[in-house]
């Protein structure tokens, strides 16, 4: 997988965050593209979380 520069990161999380309809500020998609580039995976962040709490 190639990495993407920056910019391309901010694209990329903006146009999911269209797609997924949420609500959408500035400071919500520079986490979003910072966290695509450390391969954080969201959907294993929320069933870790959900695990934990039963």
């Amino acid at each position: 997988m190639t990495e993407l520069s920056a910019i391309e990161r901010g694209k990329k999380a903006l146009r999911e965050m269209q797609a997924e309809g949420v609500r959408i500020t500035k400071n919500a998609v520079v986490t979003r593209a910072r966290f695509d580039h450390t391969n954080f995976n969201k959907k294993d962040y929320e069933n870790t979380n959900s695990n934990s709490a039963s």
